[in-house]
Parts: C-alpha cells; sequence; structure tokens
C-alpha cells in the first residue's frame, strides 16, 4: 500500500506481459499527452532482435490501470574485445495520479535489481533534466557529459504560429530557408568522388564496414549489419 495526500492506492511491480502494450499507451498519453503507436513501442522493447536473461519491461500495476512503467532495450556492446547484451535503459513514466509514492524508484530498483541476479553485466542510459536527481539511487554514474547538436531543415517552420500565419512573411521566410540549406550544403560538394545514396536494406558489406572499423572504437554499441537492419 501506497499513501498519498490521505488517499491510499495498491500498486505492486511486476514484469511485461503479453497485452501490456494497451495500458502502456494509456499511460504515456497520460504523461506525455500524445498517443504512442503500438507498433513502435513492439519494436523498441518487444519483438527486439535481442534479449536479456531477465524480463526487460517492468510495470506499476494498480488493476485496472498501470501507475508506472520502467523498461531496457537489449542491445548488443563492445567492450574491449569483448561482445556483450546489456540494456539502454528509458521509457520511465509515473502516471500523474501516482506521482510522489516511489513508483519510480521501486520500479526501477526493482529492474535493476533483476537484471544484476540474472548476470547483466551494466545497463546504459541517458538521463533527461526531469530524473536526474533519481539516477543515484539506481546506482547509474556519470561517464560523460552529452551536448545536443541540431541542425534545423525547414528553419521556416520554427517561426511563432502567428507568423506563420502570414502568406507574405512565410513565402520569405522559406525562400530564405531554402537559401541557408543550399549555402550549408556547399561544401559537401567539395568531397571529391565520395557519393550518397539511399540503402533500403543494408547488405553484408556493412558487416565488412564494421570489422574493419570496431577495433577504433573501445566502447560501442555493435554497428553490424543486424543493428542497422533493426
Amino acid at each position: 500500500m501506497q499513501k498519498n495526500v490521505g488517499e491510499i492506492r495498491a500498486w505492486q511491480v511486476r514484469s511485461y506481459t503479453p497485452g501490456d502494450e494497451e495500458g502502456v499507451a494509456q499511460l504515456y498519453e497520460a504523461v506525455y499527452g500524445r498517443p504512442l503507436p503500438i507498433s513502435q513501442y513492439r519494436w523498441k522493447l518487444v519483438d527486439t532482435p535481442w534479449s536479456l536473461p531477465a524480463p526487460n519491461v517492468w510495470l506499476a500495476d494498480a488493476g485496472e490501470r498501470l501507475a508506472g512503467h520502467y523498461a531496457a532495450t537489449p542491445l548488443r556492446f563492445k567492450l574491449g574485445d569483448d561482445e556483450l547484451t546489456i540494456g539502454h535503459t528509458g521509457d520511465a513514466m509515473t502516471h500523474p495520479d501516482f506521482r510522489r509514492q516511489g513508483v519510480f524508484t521501486t520500479v526501477g530498483r526493482t529492474a535493476h535489481e533483476a537484471w544484476a541476479a540474472a548476470g547483466v553485466p551494466f545497463m546504459v542510459g541517458v538521463p533527461n533534466d526531469q530524473w536526474l536527481s533519481r539516477r543515484a539511487p539506481l546506482g547509474y554514474r556519470e561517464q560523460f557529459r552529452v551536448v545536443w547538436l541540431w541542425r534545423p531543415l525547414r528553419p521556416e517552420r520554427l517561426l511563432p504560429h502567428r507568423f506563420r500565419q502570414s502568406g507574405a512573411l512565410y513565402r520569405l521566410a522559406k525562400f530564405g530557408g531554402r537559401t541557408w540549406t543550399a549555402l550549408w550544403n556547399l561544401p559537401l560538394r567539395r568531397t571529391g568522388d565520395v557519393t550518397v545514396t539511399a540503402v533500403d536494406r543494408p547488405g553484408a558489406i556493412f558487416d565488412t564496414l564494421w570489422q574493419q572499423l570496431q577495433g577504433e572504437y573501445p566502447a560501442l554499441y555493435v554497428r553490424d549489419r543486424a543493428w542497422l537492419n533493426y
């Protein structure tokens, strides 16, 4: 039992079972305010080509709905000369009605304890601002800081909505965006005989590339053909 402002609610931690996708989608929409495609969820966490020796999805079950969710995507990791199967943690969610009840910490600890007991060597994650303070109770150790680099592909879309409603201003911004993109791409035209083509289905050549380059990286997710196809 967990107590919250005089009201008692019951929830228990358990691992994923088939059919939980609908409940997870409802929880996702309650937390983030937008829908979660079931196919995307299954691709990321259920129908993965690799697996951990313990369940990779953990839930706080409140009976008629889910109170929380914590999961990891199983991936192969190259560490030195060894290839390990680990998990990239994420998708931490607590339903607004169940916050400040220890849902996140309880579900996260249960998951990490199960993974450790099953022999998973370590987990990796990129904490966002909402749960930076909670990484210590789960045993995370900072390795390096991540800096986001982003390039607008359609700068005019960044204008406030009221400016986008102005046809003349929007057309001017759109023209400026195209000009900016063209100028940005100019250096790419001085790359000699290098060409870029789209690949619908990565083939064996990407395994060859990985074999040639993997020694350059002491620690990295395995980036071979199977990874790219996934």
